[in-house]
């Protein structure tokens, strides 16, 4: 096997809110957070990382009060809102389990999540709770309901007017809800072309020190202390408008998956490109799907800059990819990421050879014994219980991805396609 870069060492404690967002609201004067524009992609409001701190206090203490507990697991369906970031990171603060869900669902994908989590608690905006009140009596584990945008429903408790109840610059500090690394903090819903979605369960590590599309821009820029764009959007997605964000707004890193990527550079679109420049691009990166190279060298000719594609599934952090630094071989995923023992293997388990398919996998500890950061805890089933699937070989076990790809002679890895039942589709893995 390949040697793999220096461990990552996992801390004992950690909490993102805490330990991050925190850490960043310290700093004076407070870095940028989030800059959210409308659905024009107008009013621009900017908010730092003193905001979510101070809001997430608030939040966490909220939430206590309406008997939100360490572990409880909590449904937020809400739009791009910065209530989302606000309550998000207020329930990672008190210990409980952030269950995201899209806003596509439809009251029995709602319904299902609900009971296959056993959720007790569902935030959500007027039309998501439109949704839940559908079936919420087949919902009995949930006792907590609370709206945070939209127009205000009879009889549900308001996040914005029960906010102004606690003291601003109140500062939780529970003792009780201190989490381990190995508590939980997100539970993911991920689908394959029959049966049910899987509950995918991660660690206060796996992803708050990584980052799922929503969840990688989230955890994995505020890691860094940059400032995430967020327009709040409603309908299908509009190349026009993405040019015009780009134009209008000092945006660095544009992260899109490849579908979005077909539709810049039409011929059509490079015109209105061109007269609607970006104003500070620095970064491309794609994910979700292999990005064909046409793409790639045409997005090149348009904008001056590499589509850095990369490789990570809801079960993992971004795990392999064309990183800063290295060549850029278009159509490949790239190398493995620092600190992240991953390859290709055989049925046997051992590594195989340049140009052998084989399984993409993550060993679960590296070679001195460490645990890995980078994967989750596993797939929560009925009974309670997490089962990941692991492939055991002599010198250790490995985390089985269900895509299967080969290596090249200098370390390049190339996808073929998945194992299993799952599909992907506008970077959306989908049933």
């Amino acid at each position: 096997m390949a040697a793999f870069p220096d461990e990552l060492p996992c801390p004992e404690y950690f909490n993102f809110a805490l330990h991050v967002v925190d850490k960043w609201a310290a700093i004076r004067p407070s870095p940028q957070a989030l800059l959210w524009v409308d659905q024009k992609g107008r009013n621009p409001l900017s908010l730092d990382y003193a905001y979510f701190s101070k809001r997430s206090h608030q939040a966490a203490e909220l939430l206590t009060r309406l008997g939100v507990k360490k572990g409880d697991r909590v449904i937020i369906i809400l739009p791009r809102v910065p209530a989302w970031w606000e309550i998000a990171t207020a329930i990672i603060r008190i210990g409980a389990v952030v269950c995201p869900c899209t806003t596509q669902a439809v009251a029995h994908d709602i319904e299902y999540r609900a009971r296959a989590s056993g959720a007790t608690v569902f935030i959500g905006d007027d039309v998501s709770l439109e949704k839940f009140n559908a079936v919420r009596k087949n919902c009995r584990d949930v006792r907590i309901i609370l709206q945070a945008a939209g127009p205000p429903l009879k009889d549900v408790s308001q996040y914005a007017s029960e906010l102004k109840n606690i003291p601003e610059g109140f500062l939780f500090n529970d003792e009780s809800s201190r989490t381990k690394w190995s508590d939980p903090s997100m539970i993911y819903f991920t689908s394959g072309t029959t049966g049910m979605p899987k509950m995918v369960v991660h660690d206060q590590v796996s992803y708050p020190l990584g980052w799922a599309k929503a969840a990688w821009s989230w955890f994995g820029a505020w890691n860094c202390g940059a400032a995430l764009f967020i327009q709040e959007t409603v309908g299908p997605f509009n190349p026009e408008q993405a040019f015009d964000n780009l134009h209008r707004y000092p945006i660095t890193t544009l992260c899109a998956p490849p579908t979005a990527y077909r539709q810049f550079v039409l011929p059509s679109r490079q015109a209105y490109f061109r007269q609607n420049a970006p104003m500070n691009l620095e970064h491309c990166v794609g994910a979700g799907e292999p990005l064909n190279d046409q793409v790639i060298k045409t997005w090149k000719e348009m904008c001056g800059l590499e589509i850095r594609d990369g490789y990570g599934q809801t079960e993992t952090t971004l795990v392999c990819g064309n990183i800063k630094g290295n060549k850029v071989k278009y159509g490949s995923m790239g190398k493995p990421l620092p600190g992240v023992p991953l390859t290709v293997i055989n049925q046997e388990g051992e590594e195989s050879p340049p140009g052998e398919e084989g399984e993409i996998a993550i060993a679960t500890t590296t070679p001195r014994g460490s645990r890995t950061l980078n994967i989750f805890t596993g797939y929560l089933q009925a009974d309670g219980t997490v089962f990941r699937p692991v492939r055991q070989a002599k010198t250790c076990s490995w985390y089985l991805t269900g895509d299967r790809a080969y290596k090249d002679e200098d370390g390049f890895l190339w996808f073929v396609g998945r194992s299993d039942d799952v599909i992907n589709s506008s970077g959306y893995r989908i049933g």
